[in-house]
């Protein structure tokens, strides 16, 4: 009796250890962009590769590029555009997936079964059809490609649940088998922490999710994070050409000095063709904050701009307050957004001996020198070995006398 109930022990525990992918799609419209959660349930040894992937339809290959996205925690995402015939009959295949099994190490295929069929709505692939932002100074800006594989006119419009994403444009039409190339921009002073969003695209009868999750760490940011502010950005109107849609407020920021962040003013002209629009930076901000351009030509009626400001780029920045402007200058009128940037300090957990930083030392004064320490051992293990050999001598000699 004790053996059995062993034994089912035994195999319960091997269930709950058991390693498996789960899979989370729909069934899929010919000509679109595929999109496919993946759960890992359990330990991998090695991470899932998009060339190990395969799709086979009635016992052929069919050629995808699949894009597989680490989300982490466990969690993958995988998209691909398939263009060939409808088949109800595929097999997704996860080929040499190295893994934990009950505290051993195997290698085994993983697939699931899916579907591609022929609809009437309205189609559209879309690169990328997943996004992990992981940072602003790479990421501040990417296109979004939208293709038409319909033999009819679409509509396409974008927009997004997140704030600091925005659009070059947001409505327009693509012919049969037509294509656009939108640029997606990304914000760090709008920012609030979100961790997922989505962006969503309206295309005729039909809605396209691209889901976006947000890998942004700001543990070591002793102050808040920059745009935390539940008010939506509004819409004013400065001067008589310059419309401000973003950042009119100016900017106010809290980093560590060894930190840098980035953002940008979004402009529009609202009224006639502007020359020339300056860009100049006002009060001791200069020392720490750096323009992207220090002049925009040709500033025509309607046109949009996006003015980059790089700030402590050179991680040179002291502790303490910077106060100053950013100033657009063009024709007669002069725009001045005001700038406020709090250097705090990072502690460091390192012990200081006269001003100078020695990691991992004390001051001689609070306690015995290490090298004393270490002479004293050395002057006792010689006195020590001295005796024995004295007394080990003396043995021997005794010895030889009574011989």
């Amino acid at each position: 009796m004790k053996f059995h109930l062993f034994f089912l022990f035994f195999l319960v525990l091997g269930s709950v250890n058991a390693f498996s992918l789960d899979f989370s799609f729909s069934e899929y419209s010919l000509g679109t962009t595929t999109q496919i959660g993946i759960l890992i349930n359990g330990t991998l040894e090695e991470n899932l590769k998009s060339e190990n992937i395969d799709l086979v339809c009635s016992g052929l290959n069919i050629d995808i590029v699949p894009n597989l996205l680490n989300i982490g925690n466990g969690e993958y995402y995988l998209y691909f555009d398939n263009i060939g015939v409808a088949q109800d009959n595929c097999t997704l295949i996860f080929n040499d997936v190295i893994y934990y099994e009950s505290g051993f190490l195997k290698q085994m295929d993983f697939v699931t079964n899916i579907s591609f069929v022929e609809n009437n709505q309205s189609k559209i692939m879309i690169n990328p059809a997943g996004i992990v932002f992981n940072d602003f100074e790479s990421q501040n800006f990417m296109q979004l490609q939208i293709s038409n594989t319909n033999d009819f006119e679409i509509s396409v419009s974008i927009s997004s649940d997140l704030d600091f994403i925005e659009f070059d444009i947001e409505n327009f039409v693509l012919s049969p088998e037509g294509f656009s190339n939108s640029e997606i921009y990304f914000s760090e002073f709008v920012y609030a922490g979100e961790e997922k969003g989505i962006i969503s695209l309206e295309v005729n009868n039909n809605t396209f999710t691209i889901p976006v999750w947000i890998n942004i760490d700001y543990s070591s940011n002793p102050g808040s994070i920059p745009g935390d502010d539940d008010e939506e950005p509004a819409i004013h109107s400065v001067g008589n050409n310059i419309e401000i849609l973003q950042g009119l407020e100016g900017f106010d920021l809290i980093i560590a000095s060894s930190e840098d962040k980035s953002g940008y003013v979004l402009l529009q002209n609202s009224g006639a063709d502007i020359d020339l629009v300056e860009f100049k930076l006002s009060g001791d901000i200069i020392d720490i904050v750096d323009l992207q351009n220090e002049n925009l030509k040709d500033f025509n009626s309607g046109d949009k701009f996006r003015e980059y400001i790089y700030v402590n780029q050179k991680k040179t920045a002291e502790f303490g307050n910077y106060t100053g402007s950013l100033e657009i200058h063009y024709e007669s009128e002069v725009i001045k957004l005001p700038i406020l940037i709090k250097i705090e300090e990072v502690e460091i957990n390192q012990t200081f001996i006269n001003e100078t930083v020695l990691p991992g030392t004390e001051k001689e004064e609070n306690g015995i020198n290490v090298w004393l320490l270490v002479l004293l051992f050395v002057i006792l293990a010689g006195a020590i070995l001295f005796l024995s050999y004295k007394k080990k001598t003396k043995k021997s000699a005794d010895f030889l006398k009574h011989v």
